[in-house]
Order: C-alpha cells, then structure tokens, then sequence
C-alpha cells in the first residue's frame, strides 16, 4: 500500500517496503535550494541517504527475569493481607505480574491450579499497550538510552517506554515463553 502525505511544500510517502521517504518537492520555475536532482515533473526533489524501515529494531526484546522486586515477604504478606486483590493483580495487571511480585504471582496460581484459559490476560500483551513518557522521550531512550537504563533493560523500558521499545508484541507474553527466574 502507498500513501502519501502531503504538507506544504513537503510530501512523505511510505511505500511498499515499510519505509518513509522525506521528499521535497519544488515547482519547475523555482529554484531549490535543497534539491539533489531533477524530479521526474521537472522539478526538483530532495531525498534523506538513509532510507530505513521504521519497524527495525536495535535491540532484543525479552521479558524481565521472574523476581519478587517489591521483596518475598512484602509479596507475601499482600497475598495473605488482601487476597482478593492479590488475586485480581497476578490475573490482570502486567507490571505486577512480570515485575513487582513474579515469584509469588508464579506460585500463586500454580498452587491454586489455576487454568492458563483464566489468566489469559496476562498471557496476551496489555490491551491499553503505551508509553507511559512523551514520543520525544521514548525515541531518544531507544536510541540513545538515558544513563544506565536503555531498551534493552526490560524492567525500566516495560515501565516507561513499553511500546517504543517493542513490549506490545504477544509473542512475549505467551504461556510457553514465561521469563526464568532469576
């Protein structure tokens, strides 16, 4: 499918290959100053030299090891403190159950039997699967990172950058594929 976005002066198209191309486009009677070559209307068009698909990706993408981040015993003293919402939190809410209480979520519902068909959620990516930053930030934090934290550390990048750095993908969440524990 092509399409073209035109604004101005400027045009984008994004062609077959998933790539978008930056062109500018000049009447024949004006002069560009930023032209390469001749158009194939007679005027001039300008292209960027890189060329690259926007789906390609840096980095590998992988779930965060399984750990009780928030600790064993704060883990565990919530899931006898408040069952209910315990329960409800390993079942549903992707940060809790990959990141805050894996461990415990873990023997939760093995203990419990629970049936991989009533935890689905949590074995399918977040249904509201965003970047909890601005478009600007995440983009300069898979390019260049932010300090120590990048991408290509799972429990900072799930939290802040999540569909940026490529956490919305199904494939990840699945029930074959859960994260080992550290």
């Amino acid at each position: 499918m092509n399409g073209r976005v035109r604004v101005g002066r400027r045009e984008t198209r994004v062609d077959d290959d998933r790539s978008t191309r930056l062109v500018l486009l000049c009447p024949p009677s004006s002069v560009c100053p930023y032209a390469r070559r001749p158009g194939p209307l007679g005027g001039a068009l300008a292209t960027p030299t890189q060329n690259r698909p926007l789906s390609r990706r840096r980095h590998q993408v992988a779930l965060p090891c399984c750990r009780n981040q928030f600790g064993t015993l704060a883990c565990r003293g919530l899931r006898r403190s408040q069952a209910d919402i315990f329960e409800y939190r390993c079942l549903n809410d992707h940060d809790f159950h990959t990141i805050d209480c894996c461990m415990e979520c873990r023997d939760y519902i093995e203990t419990h039997k629970i049936h991989p068909q009533n935890a689905k959620p949590i074995f399918k990516a977040p249904w509201h699967c965003k970047d909890t930053h601005s478009f600007a930030f995440c983009r300069k934090f898979r390019t260049s990172g932010m300090g120590k934290y990048s991408c290509s550390t799972p429990e900072f990048a799930m939290r802040v950058c999540r569909m940026t750095c490529g956490y919305c993908d199904d494939k990840l969440y699945s029930y074959d594929k859960a994260a080992p524990p550290c």
